[in-house]
């Protein structure tokens, strides 16, 4: 019985990469990388690059409901549309020569876009930069993180009813913050 469902999380799991509709990120996605990456005195290789589609999240979600995972979980991952992730790694490790000026002026074109910041920190070799977008009716549908130190560049985009994504968390998990000592 277990040998069945583990080749059913293999068939879904390939069924899942293969129908997403895109397994690549969009070039909003791509344009904002690039920005970022020419504003680096530094080379950075893809380490992983990947979206994942409405299809592919149906078959994650059913995945999940044949694991031991909590129950809200399923919930959360069926309130999620899209989601884009990109890793960068610095080829030379060492420090990083960031043009914040130049990052500055991207996340101030992701705020003309109809970005709103939640969370935007530039410390002397780390930024963190969080995004969020509304719809029409005010609703939390998109979400974009920026985070970039000195061994990395890590991108990630999250579509969907975020509002209710939160909720559930909310709900389930409260609000067990820990707050930084700074």
């Amino acid at each position: 019985m277990k040998s069945n469902k583990i080749k059913l999380v293999i068939i879904l799991i390939t069924a899942s990469v293969l129908l997403s509709g895109c397994i690549s990120v969009d070039n909003n996605f791509k344009g904002v990388r690039n920005k970022v990456l020419s504003s680096i005195d530094t080379d950075f290789h893809r380490e992983v690059e990947f979206g994942v589609g409405a299809a592919g999240l149906m078959f994650s979600s059913i995945v999940v409901s044949f694991t031991d995972a909590e129950h809200y979980i399923d919930d959360m991952i069926r309130k999620i549309d899209r989601v884009q992730v990109g890793v960068y790694k610095q080829e030379v490790p060492g420090d990083v020569q960031i043009d914040f000026h130049q990052l500055r002026k991207i996340t101030d074109e992701l705020k003309d876009s109809g970005y709103n910041f939640i969370v935007r920190s530039i410390d002397s070799d780390e930024m963190v930069a969080v995004m969020v977008k509304n719809d029409a009716e005010y609703r939390l549908n998109e979400m974009f993180v920026v985070t970039l130190n000195d061994d990395e560049l890590v991108m990630a985009q999250i579509f969907g009813n975020l509002d209710e994504l939160i909720e559930i968390v909310i709900r389930e998990e409260g609000f067990k913050v820990e707050m930084a000592n700074h």
